[in-house]
């Protein structure tokens, strides 16, 4: 079962294997935890003495850690199976909104 974590974890720039950190906040030790993955990551650089990285994770184990929610996989907007419409429409509008909206009915027909 995969499990985000809800605390964040600093990391400083040179660590290769947060491992450590991720067992410490959540409770498991390395063997109980099967796979991790980065979720988000960010820099903090508000001090400049102390840069480091702030880090989510998604991992994978079969004990329920302590500072993480089950976590569900996002689902793609674009892979449904609804029937497509017959018709015509116009798109008003070169911006951001107006760009993705012509691509999506691009791409639905």
């Amino acid at each position: 079962m995969s499990y985000y974590l809800t605390k964040s974890i600093n990391i400083s720039l040179d660590n290769k294997n947060p491992l450590a950190k991720i067992c410490k906040a959540t409770g498991l030790k390395p063997a109980e935890v099967k796979s991790v993955a980065l979720h988000k990551q960010s820099v903090d650089a508000r001090n400049k003495n102390d840069l480091h990285f702030v880090c989510s994770f998604v991992i994978d184990t079969e004990k329920f850690p302590k500072n993480a929610t089950p976590y569900t996989y996002p689902t793609d907007v674009f892979q449904t199976d609804k029937p497509q419409a017959n018709g015509s429409c116009i798109v008003v509008g070169s911006g951001p909104a107006g760009l993705f909206l012509a691509l999506y009915l691009a791409q639905r027909g």
